[in-house]
């Protein structure tokens, strides 16, 4: 922008100059000598704008790739550690109440990364993946809300639960089994789904199946993730948004009085961190992002 800037201003100055030479015979010289290298200049900057363009668009290209790899590495991290909270939710039946105090080794009531190293650590599912610290400590950091040092219970879900986007309308059921269960609603495509346990077969109708609920409206159930003829239901919820009109970053879940972060603007990409969800006072539906161009976290509405 700063060399692009410079050039303008040397074609805007010489362009002045030549303007300032009076229309007379006298000058008549001079005059075409300043517009022939007014001309000259122009080809010259706008042959240097060109090539500052695809630089820029190299360079986000760049920036872009970059944060593409560096936000798969952290769902990389995220994915393996919700599989592994709630296999071990399966294999010890417990609940995610459970699970919490079980990963709380100090019971402090907060599970700090330490917590969840030491947890993992143990029977009845020792963790075989990777855990790469700085990765973790970004995890904990965007889920734990103020100046908490972990996660609280409240906070916890978060770490346990995937979301997938419904990408074919289908059936929300109250039971596990399909032919046995009532229906609870239809369940629309685009919306997303927030996973609670592990996938498990449907033996009568031969379809995988996951219990969670619709992020839209809280409706809990059972979902499959394709037809027994291979229809996709449900696919990995995509975490990078754009804003589509200027919007507040906001501190807190709850909309108050207090000044945002910052306006985020119209195109700017978002990493979601936690999905919508209705704020109780305005029942707006709002979620916590990260802002790729600064890595501010905060809250918008949706």
């Amino acid at each position: 922008a700063g060399a692009r800037t410079k050039l303008q201003a040397a074609r805007n100055e010489l362009s002045s100059s030549t303007n300032q030479v009076p229309a007379d015979a006298d000058n008549e010289e001079l005059r075409e000598f300043l517009e022939t290298e007014l001309k000259s200049l122009s080809g010259r900057t706008d042959s240097a704008d060109v090539r500052l363009t695809r630089l820029v668009q190299s360079l986000d290209s760049l920036r872009n790739l970059a944060i593409h790899k560096d936000l798969a590495e952290l769902d990389r991290v995220r994915v393996e550690l919700a599989n592994a909270m709630r296999n071990r939710m399966r294999s010890a039946g417990q609940s995610l109440e459970e699970l919490f105090a079980a990963a709380d080794t100090n019971n402090d009531g907060i599970v700090s990364e330490a917590d969840l190293v030491e947890h993992l650590k143990n029977e009845p599912e020792p963790f075989n993946g990777t855990l790469d610290s700085s990765c973790l400590r970004r995890v904990f950091a965007e889920l734990a809300e103020g100046d908490a040092c972990g996660l609280s219970v409240s906070d916890f879900p978060g770490l346990v639960r995937a979301y997938y986007r419904v990408c074919k309308q289908t059936t929300l059921t109250e039971g596990a089994q399909i032919k046995e269960s009532k229906t609870v609603r239809r369940i629309e495509e685009g919306e997303i789904f927030e996973v609670h346990e592990e996938s498990f077969l449907d033996e009568k109708s031969k379809v995988m199946r996951v219990r969670g609920c619709a992020v839209k409206d809280g409706a809990m159930g059972y979902i499959s993730l394709a037809g027994n003829q291979g229809t996709k239901f449900l696919e990995p919820a995509e975490k990078l948004v754009k804003v589509v009109q200027c919007v507040d970053l906001t501190r807190s879940f709850a909309l108050n009085s207090e000044p945002p972060l910052r306006q985020l603007k119209e195109g700017e990409l978002l990493q979601i961190i936690k999905w919508e969800s209705k704020e109780p006072a305005s029942g707006m539906m709002r979620m916590k992002v990260r802002a790729n161009n600064d890595s501010l976290i905060g809250w918008v509405t949706a």
